[in-house]
């Protein structure tokens, strides 16, 4: 038998905090949708959505797209005892050198309906579904942000939401998404100071 690890076993950066405001974001969602991760790493906060759609009685696929490689500044910096505290056994290893992050993320997300695939985030990179719920957490940096942004707004369906992790001072998300929310004439919902959580919904 496949252990199903819930949310808070699996290591990662998704709060508690960050698990509350998705409940709030997922209580305003239909019944049947299809929600696409851009960024998941280990499948904390995929693990997240999962837990939150289906206490909720809601028939949702999850699609998650990563690069799955290694992330500057997990091996130039100590790991977060926060993150290390919930790592089992072997598994620190791989965390800390991230020899196959893919091959974690799909340990922790073992007997769940989710779809991964490994994509590369250049030029050459399409995404030909329109998708009710898009969860932007991948790069950081605002320059990235600023074409990722407009690009997946474009493939949300009316309706849909837009949302993503670490709005605050110390990445270029904050930026990123103001410009968005400037652009597209939106109404941008935050849950600071409790968390770092977005949400732009789609007319």
């Amino acid at each position: 038998m496949i252990h199903k690890f819930p949310f808070i076993d699996i290591p990662g950066f998704f709060e508690d905090t960050d698990y509350s405001a998705l409940s709030d974001i997922v209580r305003t969602l239909p019944d049947t949708g299809h929600l696409l991760e851009v960024g998941s790493l280990f499948g904390r906060s995929t693990v997240a959505w999962d837990e939150l759609l289906t206490a909720a009685n809601k028939q949702w696929k999850i699609t998650c797209i990563d690069r799955w490689g290694k992330i500057p500044g997990f091996h130039t910096h100590p790991v977060p005892e926060r993150i290390l505290s919930t790592i089992r056994g072997n598994d620190i290893k791989e965390v800390l050198d991230h020899r196959d992050a893919h091959k974690l993320f799909r340990k922790y997300t073992a007997d769940r309906s989710i779809r991964s695939i490994r994509v590369e985030w250049d030029e050459n990179f399409v995404w030909n579904e329109q998708m009710d719920v898009i969860f932007e957490d991948s790069e950081h940096d605002k320059a990235y942000l600023d074409r990722a942004l407009p690009y997946w707004w474009n493939k949300l369906k009316p309706g849909g939401v837009l949302c993503g992790h670490d709005y605050c001072e110390d990445f270029g998300v904050k930026e990123a998404v103001t410009k968005l929310v400037e652009d597209t004439g939106s109404e941008l919902e935050l849950w600071a100071p409790y968390c770092s959580i977005w949400a732009i919904h789609k007319p």
